[in-house]
């Protein structure tokens, strides 16, 4: 679970992403309470970006990072493990705008196609979840290289992960507050 983020050894050794909303979101799935400030006491860095050097480098011993970022370095370095929790992750998503004075319509089918065989395979390979469910994902596992296979074969994980969806301005507000009072 994502309870062993708050070990007492991980003290000051575990690299959480920049994002605030993302870190909330997995202090929420813990059964620990203050779980948020709990977390962020763990925390030796919020740096994403070079979270695998982090960790490549020994400076931290774990660190929770996008799958995208991380799943060639995780497939070809034995010193590195994957674990997704049962109670699933946060899932990455792009979020194509179109302008509101546009007249193209937004292309719903291209998007579609790679959900499908054999485009599907692509995104998974470089990590990417897309949102299907997980019956269909798992007919596209045989065509990847092996070594994605143990990545990609967790359904409860997968079944389980969250999108965090648009916020307004209220509840933007309640995030900051709470962030903000959750502070070591």
């Amino acid at each position: 679970s994502w309870d062993v983020l708050l070990d007492p050894l991980l003290r000051g050794q575990v690299v959480l992403p920049s994002s605030p909303r993302v870190i909330m979101a997995l202090a929420d799935k813990m059964n620990q309470p203050e779980s948020l400030r709990l977390l962020r006491l763990q925390s030796k860095i919020f740096d994403d970006r070079n979270g695998l050097n982090w960790l490549l480098s020994g400076k931290a011993k774990v660190a929770v990072l996008p799958l995208q970022t991380c799943l060639n370095t995780l497939t070809s370095d034995p010193r590195l493990n994957i674990v997704l929790p049962k109670q699933g992750s946060p899932l990455n998503w792009t979020v194509l705008l179109r302008s509101k004075f546009s007249k193209e319509m937004l292309p719903l089918n291209w998007i579609k196609q790679t959900w499908k065989l054999p485009l599907i395979h692509n995104l998974l390979a470089k990590g990417v979840m897309p949102p299907i469910s997980y019956s269909k994902v798992v007919k596209s596992i045989d065509y990847l290289p092996e070594k994605y296979h143990s990545i990609y074969n967790s359904q409860e994980s997968f079944e389980r992960s969250w999108s965090l969806p648009p916020l307004n301005e209220l509840e933007e507000k309640d995030l900051e507050y709470r962030w903000v009072n959750s502070s070591p």
